[in-house]
C-alpha cells in the first residue's frame, strides 16, 4: 500500500513568511508616513466640537461663552484652549475665567503632539459667542500645521457657524 505524504515544505514556508514579512514592513511604513495627518485631523475635530459645543452652550445659558486660544495670557499659542460661560460677575475682566465668581468649565484642551495652533486671526487669540449662538465679531479663523507642514484653517462666521477649509 502507497502511503500518501500531504503538507508544507520548509522552503515553500519560509517563501510565504518572507512575503508576510515584508508586506508588514511596507504597511507598517505607511501608517507612519500619514501619522502628522492624523494627528492634525483630530486636532481640527476636537477644536471644532470644542466651538460648537461653546456656541450651544451660550444659547442654552443665555449668556456670553468665551474661548481663549492662549489661557494663561502670556500672548504665545502653545496649544492649549479653554471655553467658559462668561457670567458677568467675575469683576477681573471678561477674557479671564473667575471660578470663584461661579464661571462654569465648559471645555478645555491641548492639541495633540506633532501639531501646533500656528495662528489665529483673532485679537488676543480670543472670542465670544453671544446669547444667540453668533459670533461676538466679524468672521475669524484659526490656523493649525502639524509637523509635515500641512495648514488646515477653521473659519468661525459672524453667525457662529463654522467650517474647516
Amino acid at each position: 500500500m502507497k502511503r500518501k505524504c500531504s503538507g508544507f515544505t520548509v522552503i515553500e514556508l519560509m517563501t510565504v513568511l518572507a512575503i508576510v514579512a515584508v508586506l508588514a514592513t511596507l504597511s507598517v511604513s505607511n501608517f507612519i508616513s500619514l501619522r502628522p495627518r492624523y494627528e492634525l485631523v483630530e486636532a481640527v475635530t476636537d477644536i471644532l466640537s470644542m466651538l460648537q459645543n461653546a456656541r450651544l452652550r451660550a444659547v442654552k445659558e443665555n449668556r456670553r461663552v468665551v474661548v481663549l486660544f492662549d489661557p494663561d495670557g502670556n500672548g504665545r499659542l502653545e496649544g492649549d484652549y479653554i471655553a467658559f460661560v462668561d457670567n458677568g460677575n467675575g469683576g477681573a475682566g471678561e477674557w479671564t475665567r473667575q471660578t470663584e465668581a461661579g464661571e462654569p468649565l465648559v471645555a478645555c484642551g491641548k492639541v495633540p503632539e506633532g501639531v501646533r495652533l500656528s495662528r489665529t486671526s483673532f485679537a488676543h487669540d480670543h472670542l465670544r459667542f453671544d446669547s444667540r449662538g453668533h459670533l461676538m465679531d466679524i468672521n475669524r479663523s484659526i490656523y493649525l500645521k502639524n509637523a509635515k507642514g500641512l495648514t488646515r484653517k477653521i473659519t468661525v462666521y459672524a453667525s457662529g457657524n463654522c467650517r474647516v477649509n
